[in-house]
C-alpha cells in the first residue's frame, strides 16, 4: 500500500504536504523529519514498483487558430487516471520554450487551483478521466505551448500544442441573404446585417434602395423616421446583427410583384474593404390587394322592353353580374345610363350587386319616344348617343353583345324582343317598318289596316312564345308588301295633286285620265292596254272642243291598282295581296291665272 494515503484529501492540505517535501520548511528538526519520511517513501515505491501514471489524452483549443489578437485563448486537457486501484492529485505546468508561464493562466472550468506554479487540481479517481479547461490572451504571434500533467508520485506526461494569434480585424459587412421578401400588408420588413472576420474598431455602412431596373418605386418603400435611418453602425468589438427597418406601403391597386434593389455602400471615414458578400439584395414585395370580383357577364333578369307614356314609372330594371363559372357576385358597381339623356330619370346613377348578383334601378319617362338604359360594370365605357327621331337596332346590337353591358329597350320594336331566330327577326323588322306606316296614317286607316295595327300593338305586348309563333306564320314579304302599300298610298295621293297641278298650269282641260297605273305580280300593264280599258280619252283631255261654261270646268281620276300572290313552300305560308288606290277630283278655271278645284281619295288593301 502507497505511504501517501495518510494524507488529507484536500487539495489545501495536499499543496501543504507537497510544500513539506519540497524541503521548503526553514526548521531542521523539520528537515530531518522529511527526510527520513521521504527516504521512506521512496524506497518503499522503488521497492514495490508502485509509480502512478496519468496521462493527457486531449487538448482542445478555442478558439482555432488564427486567434485574433487581443481574444482570449481556453485549452481543455482531457486527463486519465490510468492507475485502477489508487486516486490521484493531478497538477499542472505550461512552458512555452523553456519558460514557465502557467503565471499568466487562469482556470475557468475542471476546479485547478493556482498557486504560482503549478495548477493544483481536484482529486481524479481511479481509472477515471476528467477535463481542466485553463485560459489566457497571448500576445501577437506563434506560442508553442507544452502542457505537463504529473502527481506527487506519478510519471508524468506531456503534450504539445502551438496557438497562432494575428492582428486584430475590423470585418466585413454585409447582408445576411441575397433575397428578403415581405407582403404589402405587413406594412414593414426586417432587412438583416452582419460583421463576420473580425470585430476590430467602429463600422458603419449606408443602405440604399432603388436602381433604374426596379419595379417598386419611392411611392411603394420608406424609410423609418429617423436622425440617420439608413445608417448601420457597429462599435469597437461589436460584431451583433443589425437591422433595417423598411416601411412598405399598402395600396389598393391590384398589380404585380414588385422587386426592390438594397445596397450597402462603405461609411466609415478612413477604412475600406470593409463590405463582404452579399453586398447587395433583392427585397420582393407581394401584392396583398385582393382582386375584385370579375365579371363575366351581365345578364337582363326582368325588365326589358317595356312600353310607357311620359310620366309613367316603369317597372324595376333587374340585372344579374355573373363571373365565368356562372355565380352571381357580389359587391360590383353598376353604371346606368339614359340615352338619350333626356328621356327620363333614374334615382341612381350607380348601383351594387347584392349577395344573389343582382341590382337594380327604376326609370320614370319624360318622353313616349323610344329610349335604352344601358347597365355596365365599365365605369369608363360610354354607349354613343342614340339619335333621338329614329330606331338604330344595329348600334343597341353591338353593346347587346357585349359581355360587361345590358341594354334595357323601352317602347322599342317587336324586332328587339330576346331571343328570336334570324328568320323570326327579319319578319319582325318588316312588321316594325309596316308598323311605323300604320302609327303615322292615325285616323285616316282603312278597316283592314285597321286589323294590321291591333296586331301590331298585340305583338308589341304579347310573351316571347306567342310573338315567335305568330312571327313564324307571316312570311316577310307578306309583311313588306303591306308596308309598301301603306306608304306607296301617302306617296301616290301627293304625287297625284301635283301632277294635276302641273297639267292645269300648261292649259289643260276636261277630263283626264291618263294617271292610270295597274300592276298585276309586279307587271304594268302597258298603255296601249289601258287606252282600250278605258277609251282613248284616258290618256288625255279635250281642249277647246266645248264651249262656254262647260269649257271652264275639268276633272281627273289617277288610280294605282296592285294585285299579286305568293306561293306556299315548306318554309312560309302563302298570301294573296291586292292594293286599290284611286284619287279623283274636279276644278273650274275662273281665269288663266286662277282654277279652284278639289280631289278625293279611295284605298284598300288586303
Amino acid at each position: 500500500m502507497n505511504s501517501f494515503t495518510w494524507m488529507s484529501s484536500t487539495i489545501e492540505g495536499r499543496r501543504f504536504n507537497r510544500k513539506s517535501l519540497r524541503v521548503r520548511s526553514s526548521g531542521l528538526v523539520s528537515r530531518l523529519f522529511l527526510l527520513i519520511i521521504g527516504l521512506g517513501m521512496a524506497s518503499t515505491c522503488l521497492a514495490e514498483g508502485d509509480y502512478l501514471q496519468v496521462t493527457i489524452a486531449s487538448i482542445v483549443q478555442s478558439p482555432d487558430n488564427p486567434v485574433t489578437s487581443g481574444d482570449s485563448v481556453s485549452y481543455t486537457l482531457t486527463v486519465q487516471n490510468t492507475d485502477m486501484q489508487q486516486s490521484v492529485f493531478p497538477d499542472i505546468q505550461i512552458l512555452s520554450g523553456d519558460s514557465n508561464i502557467g503565471t499568466e493562466f487562469s482556470s475557468i472550468a475542471g476546479g485547478c487551483v493556482a498557486d504560482g506554479d503549478p495548477f493544483f487540481c481536484q482529486q481524479l479517481a481511479a481509472g477515471q478521466s476528467a477535463q481542466y479547461t485553463l485560459a489566457w490572451q497571448p500576445a501577437e504571434g506563434q506560442h508553442d505551448l507544452v502542457f505537463i500533467v504529473d502527481c506527487s508520485v506519478c510519471l508524468e506526461d506531456r503534450q504539445s500544442i502551438t496557438t497562432n494569434v494575428v492582428q486584430a480585424l475590423a470585418g466585413t459587412i454585409q447582408f445576411s441573404s441575397t433575397n428578403y421578401q415581405v407582403s404589402e400588408q405587413d406594412g414593414q420588413t426586417a432587412i438583416t446585417v452582419t460583421r463576420t472576420g473580425g470585430s476590430a474598431g467602429a463600422l458603419s455602412v449606408r443602405v440604399s434602395a432603388g436602381e433604374r431596373y426596379d419595379t417598386a418605386t419611392t411611392e411603394d418603400y420608406s424609410f423609418p423616421s429617423s436622425e440617420a435611418p439608413d445608417i448601420l453602425f457597429w462599435s469597437d468589438g461589436d460584431m451583433t446583427t443589425k437591422t433595417l427597418n423598411l416601411n412598405i406601403t399598402a395600396d389598393s391597386l391590384v398589380e404585380e410583384d414588385e422587386t426592390l434593389t438594397l445596397q450597402l455602400i462603405e461609411n466609415t471615414a478612413g477604412t475600406t474593404g470593409v463590405l463582404g458578400n452579399p453586398n447587395q439584395a433583392t427585397l420582393l414585395i407581394q401584392d396583398s390587394t385582393v382582386a375584385p370580383p370579375t365579371v363575366d357577364q351581365l345578364k337582363i333578369t326582368s325588365g326589358n322592353l317595356q312600353l310607357g307614356t311620359s310620366g309613367t314609372t316603369l317597372e324595376p330594371f333587374v340585372i344579374n353580374a355573373l363571373d365565368a363559372a356562372g355565380n352571381p357576385v357580389e359587391g360590383i358597381s353598376i353604371d346606368w345610363e339614359i340615352l338619350p339623356a333626356s328621356g327620363g330619370t333614374l334615382p341612381q346613377l350607380t348601383t351594387q350587386t347584392s349577395a344573389n348578383g343582382q341590382s337594380s334601378n327604376t326609370l320614370t319617362l319624360e318622353t313616349s319616344d323610344r329610349l335604352v338604359v344601358r347597365a355596365t360594370v365599365n365605369p369608363n365605357g360610354t354607349l354613343p348617343n342614340i339619335p333621338d327621331d329614329g330606331i338604330n337596332l344595329e348600334l343597341a346590337s353591338v353593346h347587346l353583345n357585349s359581355p360587361a353591358t345590358v341594354i334595357f329597350v323601352v317602347n322599342g320594336g317587336i324586332a328587339e324582343q330576346p331571343g328570336l331566330t334570324k328568320k323570326q327577326k327579319s319578319v319582325a323588322k318588316a312588321v316594325d317598318t309596316m308598323c311605323i306606316a300604320l302609327e303615322e296614317l292615325g285616323e285616316g286607316r282603312s278597316a283592314e289596316q285597321d286589323d294590321m295595327w291591333a296586331t301590331c300593338q298585340r305583338l308589341e305586348t304579347d310573351d316571347l312564345t306567342v310573338v315567335a309563333a305568330s312571327l313564324d306564320l307571316l312570311a316577310h314579304e307578306e309583311v313588306f308588301a303591306q308596308g309598301r302599300v301603306i306608304l306607296a298610298t301617302a306617296k301616290f295621293q301627293s304625287a297625284s295633286i301635283h301632277r294635276r297641278l302641273m297639267a292645269l298650269r300648261g292649259g289643260a282641260r276636261g277630263i283626264n285620265l291618263s294617271g292610270l297605273n295597274i300592276k298585276i305580280d309586279g307587271q304594268t300593264l302597258p298603255e296601249s292596254v289601258v287606252t282600250a280599258l278605258f277609251g282613248s280619252n284616258a290618256q288625255g283631255g279635250s281642249a277647246g272642243e266645248e264651249q262656254g261654261i262647260a269649257s271652264r270646268w275639268g276633272s281627273f281620276v289617277n288610280a294605282t291598282i296592285i294585285a299579286g300572290d305568293k306561293d306556299k313552300t315548306g318554309q312560309e305560308t302563302g298570301f294573296n295581296f291586292r292594293a286599290e288606290m284611286i284619287t279623283a277630283g274636279a276644278d273650274y278655271r275662273i281665269s288663266d291665272k286662277l282654277v279652284i278645284g278639289g280631289p278625293g281619295l279611295f284605298r284598300q288593301g288586303f
